[in-house]
């Protein structure tokens, strides 16, 4: 981990040497450690802050990661770094085809959950289903489900004074709302425009654009 945080060059040697894959080998063979996977984790999301090692560290860590936080899910410390890793890496197109083909979306909601009454998780995992649910590249914007949409406002309603997770879950819906397809899903919860016109209030100096465009979608 220590030589992983170094500058940028240090990382690409590191990844040109096969010290990526070493990594992801031993979380697969020790996948019982917690520690083990926490190490894991931040080391391959260090490795992945130079954009161009993200689409390899992507292919490499993506899975690793996944099944690390599947082992451990109640483990504060591994989830807040996976969603954390899993947050960078869905920056590129390529991981977010991964990250869909292997339930992420699914782990992510799991995650919070079982933390919801962590602000910082909340607001990670909100911003990791933000990269995940539009693809520029792709032009395609992910179908929203009743359980997504209850993740989302049940972590709006536990912290609606934190505005790391406000902005982040309008910030997300916004990206849903980008899809037609997801309006009448987004239009039966009784709560939401509530929940956006409070957020719009309370934080009104940010908040006001994305939440105008949200109103006009839900009305």
């Amino acid at each position: 981990w220590y030589l992983a945080a170094r500058e940028d060059n240090f990382k690409h040697k590191i990844v040109q040497n096969g010290g990526a894959k070493l990594i992801t080998n031993s979380m697969s063979r020790f996948i019982s450690s917690e520690k083990m996977q926490e190490k894991g984790i931040i080391t391959l999301w260090s490795l992945s802050t130079p954009l161009q090692l993200r689409s390899e560290i992507g292919h490499l860590a993506v899975i690793p990661i996944l099944r690390g936080m599947q082992a451990h899910v109640t483990g504060h410390k591994v989830v807040e770094d996976g969603l954390s890793a899993l947050k960078a890496l869905s920056t590129h197109s390529s991981s977010k085809k991964i990250l869909q083909e292997n339930d992420a979306i699914d782990l992510i909601l799991d995650s919070m959950w079982i933390h919801s009454e962590s602000p910082i998780i909340q607001q990670i995992a909100l911003g990791a289903l933000s990269n995940i649910s539009v693809d520029v590249d792709a032009n395609t914007v992910t179908q929203i489900t009743e359980n997504d949409l209850s993740a989302i406002v049940t972590a709006m309603q536990l912290h609606d004074l934190d505005r790391g997770v406000q902005e982040s879950a309008l910030i997300l819906l916004k990206n849903y709302s980008f899809s037609p397809n997801n309006h009448s899903v987004l239009r039966q919860h009784r709560f939401l425009s509530s929940l956006i016109r409070s957020a719009s209030a309370r934080f009104s100096d940010t908040f006001s654009g994305r939440s105008d465009f949200l109103i006009g979608i839900l009305s």
